[in-house]
C-alpha cells in the first residue's frame, strides 16, 4: 500500500515525540552524562525530523495529502518474506530474548535475514556472530543499555 508521504511523516513525528517523552523517564547515570535515554532520544529526534521533511516535501510538490493505494510489491513473495522476517524478528525478540539472550537471538535473526537475501551460508555464520556480539558491545559498553543475557545457556 502506498500511503501519502504527509501521512507517513505525521506518524513519524508522532512516534518521535512519544519516544522522546518516554525516554526522559529513563534513569540518569552518573557522569559521563549519556545513558540509557541518549540513544532513544536521538532516534526520536531523527524520526521527527524525517517526518517533518516528508510532510514538507509533500506540500512543496503539491501531492495530495490524504491518499492511499495498493502497491505492486504486495504480491511479491520476496517482499512478503522481508515483511515476515522483520515482523517475526520483532515478535520473536519480545517472546524469547529473555530466555535465550540477546546475542543468540540477534545472531539467529541476522542469519535468517542474510540467508533470505542470498548471502552464502559460510559467510552468514561468522558475520552473524560478529555482528550480534558487536551490537551487544555497543549497547552494553558504550550506551550502557542492558540487554537480555538469557537463562538457557547459563
Amino acid at each position: 500500500m502506498k500511503v501519502s508521504d504527509a501521512i507517513c511523516g505525521a506518524l513519524l513525528v508522532l512516534c518521535g515525540a512519544l519516544v522522546f517523552v518516554h525516554a526522559q523517564t529513563f534513569p540518569s547515570p552518573p557522569p559521563p552524562a549519556y545513558g540509557p535515554a541518549l540513544f532513544p532520544m536521538l532516534a526520536a529526534l531523527a524520526l521527527a525530523l524525517c517526518g517533518g521533511l516528508l510532510m514538507l516535501r509533500t506540500v512543496i510538490a503539491g501531492d495530495p495529502i490524504l491518499s492511499a493505494r495498493v502497491g505492486e510489491w504486495i504480491g511479491s513473495p520476496h517482499h512478503l518474506g522481508n515483511l515476515v522476517i522483520t515482523l517475526g524478528g520483532i515478535i520473536g525478540f519480545v517472546l524469547v530474548a529473555d530466555t535465550i539472550g540477546f546475542v543468540a537471538f540477534a545472531a539467529l535473526l541476522l542469519a535468517a535475514g542474510y540467508l533470505w537475501l542470498g548471502v552464502r551460508w559460510y559467510l552468514v555464520i561468522p558475520i552473524s556472530l560478529v555482528g550480534a556480539y558487536a551490537i551487544q558491545l555497543l549497547f552494553v559498553s558504550l550506551l550502557r543499555i542492558p540487554l537480555p543475557v538469557g537463562t538457557v545457556f547459563f
